[in-house]
């Protein structure tokens, strides 16, 4: 009872402190199998019992949502199922038990600068149990279901195959606050704890998989008056003081184009002078570090000069007036080697004036 009321103060915690929603985040769908572990089941009030199972199968699918500061939340459906091993009172017990589970998840991602990102979790909901022509639990034949709560803990890596897919390979273990079936006996009460081992497959949605074409942007045309001679003397009219051309540098996560908070930080800052008279071109450039093809890397490029475009829109300036392109790993700040993983190759330069 100690691990289920964990797992509950932990899921109300993390749920509580889930963060607002970015614009520049995405949808998710995954999916996994593997193996359910499914521990022994005590079987309290009148059949006073025990059972024990074979090793499983196990599945999950689910559709969830990426914030930008690392957490996820996603609803998932989950299927577990085991053969009875035994009983208490019999070897040759037969049977199955299974349980069907719909859960809200809460992830948090430890993001770093490698492809591989370990995760924790919690998650809540509700479960089917079903224990299917359980034979010799004291002498009566369980065939009953029931539904419960349940709660889930989660330790996970995944493994950056692309900025669309992630390999990932998770332990989970869930629980439910115990079945409540009907037998001939009497009602009785059945523990339900299962260790979850999955690997799987994650898919993230976003924008257009298209690298865009860049179009030329044209150049506004800032007229200048003369000054109007009069009777007396010549009056001149002070001459607009050009914009000096201005650069600044944001940075990304390794194979990602998810705006960081210290990247949305400089690039409010970089607003404000942006917004003053006299800007004529605001310009992004997309550049990638040496991991991955030149392709890839291109792609991947315009994909975070796209995402500081989408940003800056968002506070309110016009995107017909922000040019993109992409370097690729072409123009490195840091000078590498192919294949070298560095963190400050991987950014989006904007220049204006």
């Amino acid at each position: 009872m100690t691990i289920k009321k964990t797992l509950l103060v932990s899921a109300l915690l993390l749920g509580v402190s889930t963060p607002a929603i970015a614009q520049d985040s995405n949808y998710y769908i995954s999916g996994a199998g593997g193996l359910s572990i499914l521990h022994d089941s005590d079987v309290s009030s009148n059949l006073n019992s025990e059972i024990d199972y074979d090793n499983g199968f196990a599945g999950v699918a689910a559709l969830g949502y990426k914030f930008d500061n690392d957490f996820r939340v996603e609803g998932e459906y989950g299927y577990r199922s085991n053969d009875v091993e035994s009983t208490q009172q019999s070897s040759s017990a037969t049977g199955e038990a299974s349980a069907h589970s719909f859960m809200i998840n809460v992830v948090y991602d430890y993001e770093n600068d490698s492809r591989f990102t370990p995760y924790v979790g919690v998650g809540a909901g509700i479960a089917r149990v079903d224990l299917d022509n359980v034979t010799n639990v004291n002498g009566v034949t369980v065939n009953n279901d029931s539904t419960e709560g349940a709660f889930q803990g989660i330790l996970g890596v995944s493994y950056a195959i692309n900025p669309r897919f992630d390999f990932f390979a998770s332990y989970r273990y869930f629980t439910t606050t115990g079945a409540e079936l009907n037998t001939s006996a009497g009602d009785i009460d059945v523990d339900y704890d299962d260790s979850t081992i999955l690997i799987g497959l994650r898919y993230q949605f976003g924008g257009s998989d298209a690298r865009p074409t860049r179009k030329a942007e044209p150049r506004p045309v800032v007229e200048r008056r003369q000054p109007v001679a009069v009777p007396q003397e010549p009056v001149k009219r002070a001459e607009p003081e050009p914009t000096p051309v201005r650069s600044y540098l944001v940075f990304f996560n390794l194979n990602s184009s998810l705006l960081t908070n210290d990247a949305k930080d400089i690039l409010r800052d970089v607003a404000e002078g942006m917004s003053r008279p006299g800007v004529t071109r605001i310009e992004l450039t997309g550049h990638a570090d040496t991991t991955g093809t030149d392709e890839y890397n291109m792609w991947l490029s315009q994909k975070r000069a796209d995402s500081v475009k989408a940003f800056l829109t968002g506070l309110g300036f016009d995107g017909n007036s922000i040019s993109t392109m992409a370097k690729g790993e072409r123009n490195l700040l840091v000078p590498t080697a192919d294949g070298v993983l560095e963190p400050q190759n991987r950014r989006v330069e904007i220049v204006y004036e």
